[in-house]
Formats: C-alpha cells, sequence, structure tokens
C-alpha cells in the first residue's frame, strides 16, 4: 500500500478487508450507529471518512482498527505495508472486542422508547484488556432532558448502562443485568463505581455480585456536564477483574430511553380488558374445589394491601398466582419502580405488568 494517499488507503480497508465487525468497531469509535447491513456500514464508514470535519479522526481510527487486526503493517519508516500477501503474523495480544446488536435482555417496564446506542460490546475470556469503553456523545440540551420535576414526576431522558453474562447455549432466552465481580466505572476519567447497583452478599463466602438492575447514568453525566461544556463526548470506562470472573463471557451496551411513571403503567393496565365476575367466580370455585387431604368450607380475603397495610384502591391478581386475594396495584407497581423484580408479593410468583389482571 505505499505510495498511495491515506484517503485512498482507508477506502480500500473499508471495501476490500474490513469484515462487519471491523466496520462496526470503527463506526463505534467514531461514535455513530452501528446498525445495518454490511453496505449501510461502509457507506456510512466512507461518507465519515469523505467529510472534512471528521476525516482525520476516521483515518486514524481505521488504520489503527487495520494494524490491529493483521490487515495492514507500519515498519520502521512509517509507511503502512498491505498484509494479504505475505505472512500473516499473529494478532496483538489486546484483542479487540466484537459487537452484536440483538441480545436479548430482561423487559424494562419503567422505561420506553429504549434505544442502544453504542451497541453490544462483547468481552470475551480471551480477551486480555483491561477495561472496556463505551464512548458516545452527549445532547447539548442535557440538563434539560435529565432534570424533572419530582413534584410532577415527569417522564424523563435517561441514560442507562447494561451488562449481561453471555452464555452461548441460552441466547435466545431473556438475560437479567449482571455484572462482572468486582467492576468499577469510570466516566471521562472520574470515579462513579458508587453508581452502580449496590452489591449483594449473604455471607463472608459468597461472592459479592450486584442487583440485577440497569446503571442510571443520569447523575454522572450531569455532573460531569453541569458547567456546559463544549466537549458532550462520554468516554466510559469499565474495569474488573479477569480472575475473579474467570471463563466469564459478559456483554456491555449504553441505552437511551424515556421514563415511565406509576401512573402512566397502572392506566396502561386498567385501560385492558378486565376480569369478569363469571371469571372471578370461577377461580374462586376451583380454589375452595377440595383435595384428597383437604376441604374448605369458607375463605378470608383481605382487603388490605401487603405492602402499606392499607385499604386496597385498585385490585389485581397475576396470571400466575397460586390464590385469590388481590393486592393494589399501585403499591405494587411502585415498589419495583427502582428493582423491576415483579415478584407477587403474597406467594412469589413471577408477576410482571403483562401478568397482571384487575377484576371488574
Amino acid at each position: 500500500m505505499n505510495g498511495k494517499s491515506d484517503l485512498v488507503k482507508c477506502k480500500e480497508l473499508i471495501i476490500y478487508k474490513f469484515k462487519i465487525d471491523d466496520l462496526k468497531y470503527c463506526l463505534h469509535g467514531l461514535s455513530c450507529n452501528i446498525s445495518g447491513k454490511k453496505d449501510d456500514l461502509q457507506r456510512r464508514l466512507r461518507t465519515i471518512l469523505e467529510t472534512e470535519t471528521t476525516q482525520h479522526r476516521a483515518i486514524d481510527v481505521i488504520f489503527a482498527r487495520g494494524i490491529s487486526m493483521g490487515y495492514i503493517t507500519k515498519p520502521k519508516s512509517g509507511n503502512l505495508v498491505d498484509t494479504s500477501n505475505t505472512k500473516s503474523s499473529s494478532k496483538s495480544s489486546n484483542r479487540c472486542a466484537s459487537y452484536e446488536t440483538d441480545i436479548c435482555m430482561k423487559n424494562l417496564y419503567f422505561y420506553k422508547d429504549i434505544q442502544s446506542i453504542t451497541g453490544w460490546k462483547i468481552i470475551q475470556p480471551s480477551d486480555n484488556s483491561q477495561s472496556v469503553f463505551l464512548n458516545f456523545n452527549v445532547p447539548t440540551d442535557l440538563e434539560k432532558f435529565l432534570i424533572s420535576s419530582n413534584e410532577n414526576e415527569q417522564p424523563i431522558k435517561c441514560f442507562f448502562l447494561r451488562c449481561a453474562n453471555v452464555k452461548q447455549d441460552v441466547k435466545s432466552v431473556p438475560l437479567n443485568d449482571c455484572y462482572p465481580i468486582l467492576m468499577r466505572m469510570f466516566i471521562n476519567g472520574q470515579d462513579f463505581t458508587s453508581y452502580l447497583p449496590r452489591e449483594i452478599c449473604y455471607s463472608s463466602a459468597d461472592k459479592k455480585n450486584r442487583l440485577s438492575v440497569p446503571t442510571i447514568l443520569n447523575e454522572p453525566l450531569t455532573k460531569i456536564f453541569q458547567y456546559h461544556c463544549k466537549d458532550r463526548f462520554a468516554k466510559i470506562e469499565l474495569r474488573y477483574d479477569k480472575d475473579a470472573n474467570k471463563n466469564e463471557t459478559f456483554a456491555f451496551s449504553i441505552f437511551s430511553s424515556t421514563t415511565k411513571t406509576v401512573k402512566e403503567i397502572c392506566q396502561e393496565i386498567l385501560s385492558k380488558k378486565k376480569v369478569t365476575f363469571e371469571k372471578f367466580d370461577d377461580d374462586f370455585k376451583k380454589f375452595m374445589k377440595p383435595s384428597e387431604d383437604v376441604a374448605l368450607e369458607c375463605a378470608k380475603i383481605p382487603l388490605r394491601s401487603s405492602i402499606t397495610y392499607e385499604t386496597i384502591k385498585i385490585p389485581f391478581r397475576g396470571k400466575n398466582c397460586n390464590h385469590i386475594s388481590p393486592d393494589d396495584l399501585e403499591d405494587y407497581l411502585m415498589i419495583n419502580k427502582n428493582t423491576e423484580a415483579w415478584l407477587c408479593k403474597i406467594c412469589k410468583h413471577p408477576c410482571t405488568p403483562d401478568d397482571i389482571m384487575v377484576d371488574e
């Protein structure tokens, strides 16, 4: 590739050398959308390369990727050499991550319009690098989106981090949020580890796993950009001990979304078709039906919230519940706002908003 301009060399890498992972890697490094087919990614990267304001940075990113993957080499003279006709050399021990766009995660009910703004970055056990980087551009009107009125409980723009422990045999199963043990988080060089979900462990012998919830980034981003910095580029660095997470494959991604309020979810549930009196009567008869050992003569159904012990305002049950006792809808939604655990307080069976039934 000697004697060619940097622009021509980069175009050759994009068209002839780069695979889809290479294109996504470069676009991610340039804080651009990484979704789409290979042709779309090539076109997008070439546009950035040919744009005067982004050309210099694009050349640096493309050359760096070409060198790290062994497509080109950089000898002492500084000229770039095509390695397609030379004996391939071993890749750098500091391996580059692969990207995915379709990891199936547990549904989040308190968020809507969820979009991945970095794509999923997957780190294999063989990756020797000590840090994971996720970069994205922060809106110039950040404060307008992130700061809300607590009194009115208005929906707000939200940025959050999701981590997953990826197992090859369960790709189609929705994954829970799962963080590497001893993980730390830095944003633009500042330590924000304290904003990760709290660690839980039930004995000194247990590993310190974190709660299975996303990490909300609103407050850290507001602290960093509160002085209206001209540079609205957020560089998130995640560090974790590879020995403490031996043979584990993790995926990381940053998302943007809009929050949903308790009242909003409550209205969505109430707008669905309610359980009729006849259906409740059938459920009650099944509940009262004698078994081999027990025959019920009567059943006492409490009409107080299992959470606040106040009179139930909006009674509901779950499709998976093994009882007919109702609970209070707003109270139940409120306790799940931060954890999204969605387990019935009475029988502990799964009870998401999709499972909730409201009686007439």
